[in-house]
């Protein structure tokens, strides 16, 4: 707000002073009226009654029962009076001044002042009203009643002012001193107040707004909270320090500043060191970034109070860090309980007398004489009627705890559910006290807990994936239980050790020792599961299954566990089945005692007796077998077939990790598939870390001496053996099956081996050759195992060529009988060797792999092959990689790949291996042709360019003539350089080719060039715009008779430059100057010709050609040379110089060469010559024209 807004009234009530002074005091009531009237207008519509005006200028001026209403009428404050004192000597000199002005009894409605001060409109300039002094007197109450203004005084100095105010709040006597400003607004530029036991200071604005800052000291909580009902309710004590900032307007003000709270609290919540920002708005007061000191540990978060709404509501959230709770709890006190807190986080909402909200807390030790939880986790809810629910996760003895349900700290009972997992049962002893022996482990429990906080009782269920019991270990164990003054009973138990299960029951006193007194049954136990069970019997326990009964008696520290077991079958290490097993064992402590085993064995029958540890010591144990049955025996090993009855004798002693084995057996007779060995004895002694074997008898009549090993199974060792027997001379059908074409004779042995449940007999050998039906192997390794339902398998290797070709067979049955799958690989071979075929057609070395089958005469395989060098006729191809697939008589390569002078090509290949007849497909790009026509052909100059191929090959292998090729050659920058015949027609500049495209085809030793073969020039070419060629080219001289045969027969057509007039001459006058013995062919003066017409060429003119290659490679002849005119071929046309009259030239010119016997004189011959070969020459080169002139 302007001064304007303040000023109306008062400015009014001085005008009606001077003009009563002036004019008398007729008019003075409606000068008052209308003044003030014209002041308040600009008050949003206010308006303002008057009751009575009375004085004169010298006493001055008393108004009463003044009313100021807002445009609705309403009031919105009232003043009982006004007296205004004018200042006569400013006022004769020209100034509006009142020596003083005092105003009593002041009611304002302060609900509706923001309203009308807003709705003000704002003003300028300077109001012309000074006052010299000013007090105010019975000014309240205000807010509610709650404040109210005995006096105040202030001493005016133009628009400054200062003085002092009394009063009291909510019957606080509060006093203080101020200075305002009125020149802009309302600006206080210092004001304190004090009270409450502090003091508040303030600098700053009132208006057009609020926005100042200052301080508050040593403020009673407490004596605040007596003066407003609000703070008293939240229980709010202490004493505060507050530098603060106020702004926002009267109705909405926003306060904001930082607080120190000190020896305070909030309800029940003590509070003794805050520190935060503190502010205030829209009636909720709150702390925030606050930090309280709670002992050695902190608290800090933000606090909020709602000072409007009846039931304050407070919100907290509040985070502690090392806190003492116990300190804050005197029945934890009375219970000698420790509960310290490293994490907690509050969080409470609502009434400030019953908040509601949640407590999470970390890192929490609850102990009581030194034992208990550690570093729990959890959170407390605090419920409306004051009662807690807990949920709380901690470790215990290793394992963890959880905890859920309700507490009634009032009342003193507990009702939880507790559920722990993996927990310790040797901590866990140590922590209550009592230790059960010969049992270890970890242990679940679901348990319900109730009753007095003291001394509850307990039930549910416990559990266990692996107890340790007597060395040994149990898999998933249930119980039930029931615990009430330290007595455990055991409703239910069941253990479980792998698919079987021990049952039982019983009591344990914890009060008197430990006692227990358990019984029960024992079903299903399997022999591995008792291996696992107890790991330190190195894995020799028995396989199969086991029932029985048990049971076990403890008291301190010993106990006795007794076993009676019965099974239908087991198998002990591995090796021994024992049927109809019974035994009687008993435990005490980490020795088995053995007293009676009985059982069936292959056939016969065991017995035994004796001890062995559970963990570590030794065995002692003894027993006999008797009528073992030898095809029970050995079928049971691997499934061999044997026939034959064996009798013997053992001991075993040592630890399980290095047991000692004595064992002897004998036979008088033994067939091993169809191998009859007789009169055979058998050794075995433990040696360091296996069973030495020693044994002897004969094999078909042939001494059979042999020895080996045999390891019995230990822990993941399932025990194996190595027996053999020297044998010489054995033929091989002998071992083979009936239908099995193979033969040959063997030197070797015969080796029992394998594991020891399934051992293999296997026939080992050389053979200088083996014949497999009709393939024949040379210097052959053989190896093959015999048994029932088994494949025979053998090793074998034959040279091809200087090296040596792999094979890995195998001999199967088959429907149709037996039948051969075999694996091939060999390494650098000559293709020759493999392939015999195609020698003569392609040379070079090979890596094979190959897998496939060999039944009913037909063979069927895939694999591959490759190389890095192979060549077809000088050409080399390189890094070839072949998929092959044999089919029969039908060899296929599919999607082959191959490296042809830099470029990248794909390989289709057939063969028919029965006709020697082949066919396929070659696609290569980016070939350099250089090299591939260096290897390729033989040229008299050189080709060089990039080009692609595409070939579609055949032929017959052996056979070159009908070796045939269809293909088409697309070429790219191509150059041609260092041929004899272009020499002079390029003056030895390479002969340079932009685009070539050629189709071809090869026939045995010729090469066809196809119509439509072109080689385009590159723009601006000084020679030549195109060439077409077509033709053939033999790569020799000699036909199939012996006879001779020009290599070249090849037209050519283009466009070409021709020379200068005077270099035509030039080749002609040196034709006409050669002499007759210079003359050997006449084709080679055409040639010469050629090279001085073409050959010299200057001038840009471009004719269509024809001509004619023929000759050898080395000496190729043009004839047949035809140059067109600018319209087409057969006329010189204008392309020759006149003779200088302006007509045209014409020459025609025949040269006939004489054959057989000449009629003329010998002087006259060289002239005769000249004659005939110039004019052939000329009418081959210009054309045969006829004179116009004729």
């Amino acid at each position: 707000m302007k001064k304007r807004v303040y000023f109306s009234l008062l400015a009014g009530i001085m005008l009606l002073a001077i003009l009563a002074f002036r004019w008398g005091g007729a008019k003075v009531v409606d000068l008052i009226d209308r003044g003030i009237q014209d002041g308040v207008a600009s008050m949003g519509g206010a308006s303002m009654s008057i009751g009575f005006i009375d004085g004169n200028p010298f006493s001055g001026y008393r108004i009463t029962s003044l009313r100021l209403m807002d445009r609705s009428g309403v009031t919105v404050a009232t003043v009982r009076s006004v007296t205004g004192k004018p200042d006569l000597k400013a006022l004769l000199s020209g100034r509006i001044r009142l020596a003083s002005l005092e105003v009593e009894g002041v009611r304002v409605e302060e609900m509706l002042l923001p309203d009308l001060v807003s709705e003000t409109e704002s003003g300028g300039g300077e109001v012309p009203l000074e006052i010299g002094l000013v007090t105010v007197s019975d000014c309240g109450p205000l807010y509610g009643g709650g404040w109210s203004l005995t006096e105040l005084r202030a001493v005016g100095d133009g628009m400054s002012w200062s003085g002092y105010v009394r009063g009291s709040w909510r019957e606080e006597p509060l006093d203080g001193d101020f200075e305002f400003d009125l020149s802009e607004g309302v600006r206080i530029p210092a004001a304190s107040i004090r009270g409450v036991g502090g003091s508040l200071s303030f600098s700053g604005s009132l208006s057009p707004g609020l926005d100042g800052s200052g301080s508050l000291e040593d403020l009673s909580m407490e004596r605040l909270g007596a003066i407003l009902p609000s703070l008293e309710g939240a229980g709010v004590k202490g004493r505060a320090n507050l530098r603060y900032r106020l702004f926002g307007t009267f109705s909405s003000p926003v306060l904001s500043g930082d607080l120190h709270f000190s020896e305070g609290g909030l309800g029940e919540l003590p509070l003794p060191d805050v520190m935060g920002d503190v502010s205030f708005s829209g009636g909720e007061l709150s702390l925030s970034s606050c930090r309280i000191e709670l002992g050695e540990g902190t608290l800090s978060g933000d606090i909020s109070v709602g000072l409007i709404s009846e039931d304050h509501p407070i919100q907290v959230d509040l985070v502690a860090t090392d806190v003492d709770l116990s300190s804050f709890s005197g029945e934890l006190r009375d219970k000698a309980v420790s509960l310290d807190v490293g994490f907690l986080s509050i969080a409470l909402k609502g009434p400030a007398a019953s908040p509601v909200g949640e407590m999470s807390f970390r890192k929490v030790r609850a102990l009581k004489g030194g034992g208990g939880l550690t570093d729990m986790s959890g959170k407390v809810t605090i419920r409306e009627d004051g009662g807690l629910d807990v949920l709380v996760r901690s470790p215990l003895a290793g394992g963890k705890l959880s905890v859920k349900g309700a507490v009634d700290l009032d009342g003193g009972s507990v009702d939880l559910s507790a559920l722990a997992d993996n927990v310790d049962l040797s901590e866990l002893s140590s922590l209550t006290g009592n230790r059960l022996p010969d049992v270890e482990g970890k242990i679940g429990a679901d348990i319900k807990v109730s009753g007095p906080l003291g001394a509850p009782s307990a039930e549910g269920r416990l559990f266990s994936d692996k107890l340790a019991v007597f060395g040994g270990s149990l898999g998933r164990t249930e119980g039930s239980f029931r615990y009430d003054k330290g007595l455990l009973r055991i409703i239910s138990l069941s253990s479980e050790i792998g698919s079987g299960k021990v049952t039982g029951g019983g009591t344990v006193d914890l009060e008197k020792g430990p006692s227990v007194r358990l019984d029960g049954k024992l079903s299903g136990i399997a022999g591995a599961s008792l291996e696992k069970a107890f790991p330190a019997a190195g894995g020799n326990m028995p396989e199969g299954v086991l029932d029985g009964s048990w049971s076990y008696r403890s008291k301190g520290s010993g106990g006795l566990f007794s076993m009676d077991l019965r099974s239908g079958k087991l198998t002990f290490v591995e090796v021994f089945p024992l049927v109809g097993f019974e035994a009687k064992v008993s435990l005490e402590g980490e020795r088995l005692k053995i007293d009676k085993v009985e059982a069936g064995l292959y056939g016969g029958r065991l017995s035994l007796s004796g001890a062995a540890p559970l963990a570590v010591g030794d065995m002692a144990i003894k027993g006999s077998l008797s009528g073992l049955d030898g095809s029970v025996l050995f079928g049971a090993m691997g499934g061999l077939e044997a026939a034959g009855k064996i009798d013997g004798e053992f001991s075993l002693s040592g630890s399980y990790s290095s047991p000692r084995l004595d064992f002897s057996a004998r036979t008088d007779r033994l067939d091993l598939e169809s191998l009859p060995v007789e009169k055979l004895s058998l050794s075995l002694k433990s040696g360091k870390d296996r069973i030495d074997a020693s044994l002897k008898g004969l094999m078909g009549g042939s001494p059979l001496k042999g020895g080996g090993w045999i390891r019995l199974p230990s822990g993941k060792d399932a025990g194996a053996l190595d027996l053999e027997a020297s044998v010489r001379g054995l033929d091989i059908r002998s071992i083979m099956p009936e239908d099995i074409e193979m033969g040959g004779t063997l030197f070797g042995k015969i080796h029992l081996l394998g594991p020891l449940n399934r051992p293999k007999l296997y026939a080992q050998g050389k053979a200088p050759r083996l014949q497999v039906g009709n393939m024949a192997f040379a210097s052959v390794d053989l190896g093959g195992f015999l048994g029932r339902d088994d494949d025979l398998s053998f090793q074998a290797s034959s040279l091809f060529g200087d090296r040596r070709v792999q094979a890995s067979c195998d001999v199967k049955p088959y429907d149709s009988g037996w039948g051969l799958e075999f694996e091939a690989s060999g390494g650098d071979v000559l293709l020759s060797s493999l392939a015999p075929n195609l020698e003569g057609v392609v040379d070079g070395r090979v890596d094979l792999n190959m897998s496939g089958s060999w039944k009913d005469g037909r063979i069927s395989a895939s694999g591959n092959a490759s190389s890095r060098e192979l060549s077809t006729h000088g050409i080399k191809i390189r890094s070839v990689s072949l998929p092959l697939k044999v089919d029969g008589p039908s060899l296929r390569v599919s999607g082959g790949k191959a490296e042809m002078y830099g470029g990248r090509g794909d390989v289709d290949l057939s063969v028919d291996l029965t006709r020697n007849s082949w066919k396929g497909k070659v696609d290569v790009k980016g070939i350099d042709v250089k090299p591939l026509l260096e290897d390729g052909a033989d040229l008299p100059g050189t080709i060089s360019g990039d080009a692609d191929l595409k070939l579609d090959l055949s032929g017959v292998a052996g056979r070159a003539f009908l070796f045939n090729v269809t293909g088409f050659l697309r070429g790219r920058s191509v150059e041609l350089i260092d041929f004899s015949v272009l020499k002079s027609v390029t003056k030895g500049a390479p002969l340079r080719i932009k685009d070539l495209a050629a189709s071809f085809n090869i026939d045995g030793q010729e090469l066809y060039i196809l119509p439509g073969s072109r080689a385009s020039a590159w723009p601006g070419d000084d020679f030549y715009r195109y060439l077409d060629v077509s033709g053939s080219a033999w790569r020799s001289e000699s036909d199939s008779k012996g006879g001779k045969r020009e290599s070249l027969d090849l037209s050519c057509s283009g466009e070409v430059n021709l020379k200068a007039l005077n270099a035509l001459l030039g080749a002609m006058r040196s034709l006409l100057e050669a002499t007759i013995e210079n003359i050997k062919d006449p084709r080679s003066l055409a040639t010469d010709l050629l090279a001085g017409i073409v050959g010299g060429y200057s001038a840009k003119d471009f004719r269509e050609i024809s001509l004619h290659v023929g000759g050898s490679w080395n000496s190729p002849v043009i004839s047949d040379l035809k140059i067109g005119d600018k319209g087409g071929i057969g006329g010189l046309g204008t392309g020759l110089p006149t003779n200088g009259k302006g007509s045209e030239t014409k020459i025609r010119i025949q040269i006939d060469i004489p054959t057989g016997e000449g009629g003329g004189e010998e002087t006259d011959a060289g002239d005769q010559m000249k004659q005939q070969i110039l004019e052939n020459l000329l009418k081959q080169v210009i054309g045969d024209q006829e004179d116009p002139t004729e």
